[in-house]
């Protein structure tokens, strides 16, 4: 359990990125804005969101600039330097590693595409869900 968690609610402010690492991981950045009030009252902050490997994948693949999005992860925070007319300025930023999320459905539907799991002992895919298949013995009637 992580003691920096954290879940936003917001709206892909472009579309998501999606880089490959030397390694061959993937990973895909974007920006969430996340709204405060209402009316005068409204402030919008900007966050900057980095999801790995096919969790970043599928967000990139089911996401676009301007989607309603729900995301839990952990708070990372650093320090980046802006020109000003006074020359430079240091400023703290914060940005989330997302580790679960999805299109928030508050103002919107979805259709969900399980993809197959990866087993982790010997790379073979698994039956989506974690479950094995249904048996073709019996009927509707029997429920």
């Amino acid at each position: 359990m992580s003691l920096n968690s954290i879940t936003i609610a917001g709206n892909l402010t472009g579309d998501p990125q999606v880089r490959t690492g030397e390694n061959g991981k993937t990973r895909c950045i974007f920006s969430v804005a996340v709204n405060k009030g209402t009316g005068d009252n409204q402030t919008v902050a900007y966050v900057d969101v980095t999801a790995f490997g096919k969790f970043g994948d599928n967000l990139a693949a089911s996401l676009a600039k301007g989607s309603a999005v729900i995301l839990h992860g952990e708070v990372n925070s650093y320090v980046t330097k802006v020109a000003t007319a006074d020359g430079e300025k240091s400023i703290g930023r914060l940005s989330v590693t997302a580790w679960d999320g999805g299109p928030n459905l508050r103002w919107a539907t979805a259709v969900v595409t399980r993809n197959p799991r990866q087993d982790a002992g010997n790379g073979a895919a698994a039956p989506a869900g974690g479950a094995p298949a249904p048996s073709s013995a019996g009927s509707d009637d029997d429920f």
